[in-house]
């Protein structure tokens, strides 16, 4: 499983947790904590969640904003792991991609010596308000 792949995939996890909010589903439910397990499961050490880079070689990870979509795709992870906490309360998820977006802070940013590349899709960014407005962690 990918821990947040392609874009469908992605969009899937997203769509499940929103369907739980309105319409509580104890298999989903356990389905859907099974799959978080697996994700959590392969959650590198310093947060980093893209299994493709995961399998294929750590080292081209966020090398290509514009084609390979991590950032696009870690954005509806986010919004995913906000709508599953809400039906839920459930917060594995939402402590996995807290984790994989402060790795992302750490890398991006105006400053010296940090990535200056943007994902070209606003997803990620309205995902940190969502974020923002669960945690009220300013950081987000």
């Amino acid at each position: 499983i990918s821990a947040f792949g392609d874009s469908a995939r992605a969009k899937w996890r997203e769509a499940v947790a929103y369907t739980l909010i309105w319409h509580p589903d104890a298999s989903l439910e356990q389905q859907a904590d099974e799959a978080i397990d697996l994700i959590c499961a392969a959650q590198q050490p310093d947060g980093y969640m893209d299994t493709y880079y995961i399998i294929n070689g750590l080292e081209k990870r966020f090398t290509n904003l514009r084609d390979h979509h991590e950032l696009y795709c870690l954005g509806h992870m986010v919004e995913a792991a906000v709508a599953y906490h809400a039906a839920t309360g459930k917060d594995k998820l939402l402590n996995a991609v807290c984790r994989c977006v402060d790795l992302v802070d750490s890398l991006f940013g105006p400053e010296p010596g940090k990535k200056h590349g943007y994902p070209g899709h606003e997803i990620l960014e309205m995902a940190l308000i969502r974020l923002y407005e669960t945690t009220q962690q300013p950081r987000y």
